[in-house]
C-alpha cells in the first residue's frame, strides 16, 4: 500500500482500485476523497492488507459469512479480536477494523446506533437502515433511535409512510428519505423541462407523489433495485418524463406538481 500512499494525492483515480470502489459504492454519504483521507489520518497496520480486506468485504456484502473475516485476522495473529461481535460495524468501520485491527472513532450517536446495531440480524430492515444514515449528523437521536424500534416491530412498508413512501426497500436509502423530510415538495412548472430542470424538483417529492404522477401520464416507473440512489432513481423518472414530452400529448402541460398532489402522501 505504501507505494500507492507516497503523499497525498490530487487526483483519487491515480490510486483507485476496483473494489475500493465497490465498497464506497455501497457506503452512503462517504466518499472517495474521505475514504483516502481516512488512509493519512490513520495509517494502515503494516499486517494488514487493504486491498485483501475489501476482497473479502466483497464476499461479505453477498453472503454475511463471517469466517473469511475472522480467518484473515487471525492469519495476523490478532487474537484480541477473536470474539469481538463484526455486529457492530457498517461497512466502512468494517473495513477500518480489518485494516487498522482497532475500532474507527465514533460520535456519540454513532456509538448508540453500533450497539443498536449490533442487536440486529444481518441484512434485516433496521440494520440497513442504520447502514445507511451512520454518517448522516444525527440532529434528534431519539426519534432516531425510535423508528430504528418501529422498522423492526412494524416492518419498513409501514414506517416508510412517514417519509411518504409504500416501498419496502426505502432503508437502503433512508440517509436520502431522512434528509428531505422536512424539505416542501416543489411545485413542476412545465413538464417540457431539461432533466437537469425537472430532476431536482421531482427529487423534492414523496414516492407517493411519483407514483401518482407517472400513473397520470400512463408511464412505467424503473425498477428501483437497479440504482444506487433514490437520487439516481428520480433523475432517471426525469429522462423517462423528458422521453414522453416529446410526443404532442405531453406539450404544454404545466402546473403539474400541483395537480398530483395527494393529500395521503404529505410528509408526515
Amino acid at each position: 500500500m505504501s507505494g500507492y500512499l507516497r503523499q497525498y494525492p490530487q487526483n483519487y483515480n491515480l490510486i483507485n482500485n476496483d473494489r475500493f470502489t465497490l465498497l464506497i459504492g455501497q457506503i452512503k454519504n462517504f466518499g472517495l476523497s474521505d475514504f483516502f483521507l481516512d488512509f493519512y489520518r490513520y495509517p494502515l497496520n503494516p499486517s494488514a492488507s487493504a486491498f485483501e480486506a475489501a476482497r473479502l468485504l466483497e464476499n461479505y456484502i453477498r453472503t454475511g459469512d463471517e469466517a473469511p473475516l475472522r480467518k484473515y485476522l487471525g492469519d495476523r495473529g490478532i487474537r484480541s479480536l477473536e470474539q469481538h461481535s463484526f455486529g457492530y460495524y457498517p461497512l466502512y468501520e468494517l473495513f477500518f477494523l480489518l485494516t487498522r485491527f482497532a475500532s474507527p472513532p465514533l460520535n456519540e450517536a454513532q456509538v448508540q446506533l453500533a450497539q443498536r446495531r449490533n442487536s440486529t440480524q444481518w441484512n434485516s430492515p433496521e440494520r440497513r437502515f442504520i447502514d445507511a444514515i451512520f454518517h448522516l449528523h444525527i440532529y434528534n437521536l431519539s426519534r432516531t433511535l425510535e423508528l430504528i424500534n418501529r422498522i423492526a416491530e412494524e416492518g419498513p412498508e409501514t414506517v416508510g409512510s412517514v417519509f411518504g413512501t409504500t416501498y419496502s426497500d426505502w432503508v437502503n436509502w433512508a440517509n436520502e428519505y431522512v434528509e428531505l423530510e422536512e424539505v416542501e415538495s416543489q411545485p413542476l412548472g412545465y413538464l417540457g423541462d431539461s432533466v437537469n430542470r425537472t430532476g431536482p424538483i421531482l427529487y423534492t417529492w414523496t414516492d407517493q407523489e411519483l407514483v401518482d404522477l407517472m400513473d397520470q401520464l400512463n408511464l412505467t416507473l424503473p425498477v428501483r433495485s437497479e440504482f444506487l440512489s433514490r437520487y439516481d432513481w428520480v433523475e432517471n423518472i426525469a429522462a423517462i418524463i423528458q422521453r414522453y414530452r416529446s410526443g404532442s400529448a405531453a406539450n404544454g402541460l404545466y402546473g403539474v406538481g400541483p395537480f398530483v398532489k395527494n393529500q395521503s402522501a404529505e410528509k408526515s
